[in-house]
């Protein structure tokens, strides 16, 4: 049986039938316009993986809004290749509204008898077939995170799935933090500065001005710092990070320890979650993110901060960059921004705007991640 794909930018509803004992091919011809000719190379690259034959491309050109032009184009794909039409089914889900009509129809009308079409739901990954022929409905089934990130031309070369700390006090540490956020606010807020500041300099020493040594609770963040073995004292009244970890863990790495340790608790294996992901797209840009989930066919990209996100602005970059990366890669991509200290009502409004979730209360964390992955 042979597939025939209209290339779009949502490559899982081409993609999925081939993880599918009941729906994989013997073969694919894929319907590319112009503008989809890099898409249709990482979809082709992905699917021949899995010991299906790729057979030559059907080029619609650059109109992709001439219904006739596609028809005309599709029918003499037709007349040259009658024998792999009599044994192709179409896959309508993909390309534009005029691509998806015009390949129907010839479809439908073309030959003794129609051919299968059948659509997959984007929202339930479920396979719809729009004729007689076949009934019902077949659930799909759910690609890795490396099959996703390739599909959209993505690479990920590095992360981690069972992140060790250096030390398993340090997990006292962020685990008195995300039990009651609101205390620690203050003293958290300082603590960035101090490891931000400390590794600006290259150092691990520090000295805790009156100002911070005044705040609210900063005395016991202190003493739990010391007995969590993640700052000691040094001779002449300083302090010193305890190593160059745990100084990054305490400009804000923790909060990502903490929030890959929620999402593990869902019980996700190593292909579809991983944190401190380094990613490649095909020109070549590099990125990090804090941690990615595949959930069913959506992927969550997160980004954690423990900075203040309170400014007019602050946190527009986060937002920013989630938007960019889901843009990227497709509807079936969300971001969600996780802070330690809060964020205005009126910046998780706007980043909803542009798919991105907000979680700002971490005694709320694993609820809202349990509700938004419908666990």
């Amino acid at each position: 049986m042979n597939q025939v794909l209209l290339v779009s930018d949502q490559p899982m509803p081409n993609f999925l039938p081939v993880l599918n004992s009941a729906m994989k091919p013997d073969s694919v011809t894929l319907v590319v316009s112009s503008k989809m000719r890099k898409r249709a190379e990482w979809l082709k690259a992905e699917i021949a993986k899995h010991q299906v034959k790729i057979l030559p491309d059907i080029d619609v050109g650059d109109d992709v809004a001439d219904i006739n032009a596609i028809q005309s184009t599709l029918m003499n794909w037709v007349d040259a290749n009658e024998k792999v039409f009599g044994q192709s089914i179409l896959n309508v889900t993909g390309g534009t509204k005029t691509m998806a009509i015009a390949a129907q129809e010839v479809f439908r009308h073309i030959g003794d008898s129609p051919r299968p079409v059948f659509y997959v739901d984007i929202a339930t990954d479920k396979v719809t077939w729009l004729n007689g022929e076949h009934e019902g409905m077949s659930l799909l089934s759910t690609p890795t995170l490396g099959q996703f990130f390739r599909l959209n031309g993505i690479e990920i070369v590095s992360g981690d799935f069972s992140p060790v700390v250096e030390n398993e006090k340090w997990r006292h540490f962020y685990g008195e933090i995300a039990a009651d956020p609101r205390k620690w606010a203050l003293p958290i807020r300082a603590l960035n500065g101090i490891a931000f500041q400390a590794e600006d300099n290259r150092t691990r020493d520090f000295e805790v001005n009156d100002e911070t040594l005044a705040l609210p609770n900063w005395i016991e963040m202190s003493q739990m710092l010391h007995a969590d073995e993640l700052v000691t004292y040094k001779q002449g009244g300083k302090e010193e990070f305890c190593s160059s970890e745990a100084r990054r863990f305490c400009n804000g790495i923790w909060l990502e320890h903490y929030v890959f340790e929620v999402l593990k608790s869902f019980g996700f294996d190593k292909k579809r979650a991983l944190m401190n992901v380094k990613i490649v797209d095909d020109r070549g840009n590099q990125n990090e993110l804090d941690s990615v989930v595949l959930r069913g066919n959506t992927c969550y990209v997160i980004e954690d901060k423990t900075k203040n996100m309170r400014g007019a602005g602050v946190v527009d970059s986060a937002v920013y960059k989630l938007a960019q990366l889901s843009s990227k890669m497709g509807l079936k991509t969300r971001g969600i921004l996780v802070s330690a200290l809060g964020v205005r009502p009126v910046d998780k409004d706007r980043a909803r705007a542009y798919n991105v979730e907000i979680f700002d209360w971490l005694p709320d964390l694993e609820g809202n991640l349990r509700r938004l992955f419908g666990k």
